[in-house]
């Protein structure tokens, strides 16, 4: 597996789903990260939703944030998981990694795969 993390909020993010086999928006509680991410469209290419710090306060409301405009996209099944995470104690990291093989094993194979490389 190769992880390819973007930096910010904004066009390039957006665009990496071009390019990865899954896309994981990670967003922190109290950072404002939501506002940003909901302005540059973001949310729209989550494949899972990761909450980090997820001790921190605020957590919960982030979750509840997330899951109000999931629910405006569409059927509870097809709503991208949101996993709680605390990283620097590797709280949340298994299910993370679940959810993500998960969503691998689900997925059609990306455009870039389906291309014919060379000469037919």
């Amino acid at each position: 597996m190769i992880l390819v993390e973007t930096v910010g909020v904004g066009q390039d993010e957006v665009a990496i789903v071009e390019t990865a086999d899954a896309s994981l928006v990670v967003l922190v509680p109290g950072l404002g990260d939501e506002v940003q991410a909901l302005k540059a469209g973001i949310m729209e290419i989550a494949d899972v939703f990761v909450v980090n710090k997820a001790d921190r306060d605020g957590a919960e409301r982030l979750v509840a944030e997330i899951e109000a405009m999931l629910s405006l996209a569409g059927e509870p099944a097809s709503r991208p998981p949101i996993v709680k995470t605390v990283a620097s104690e590797g709280a949340g990291v298994e299910l993370l990694l679940d959810e993500v093989w998960r969503f691998l094993s689900a997925a059609p194979p990306p455009a870039a795969s389906l291309r014919s490389v060379g000469p037919s």
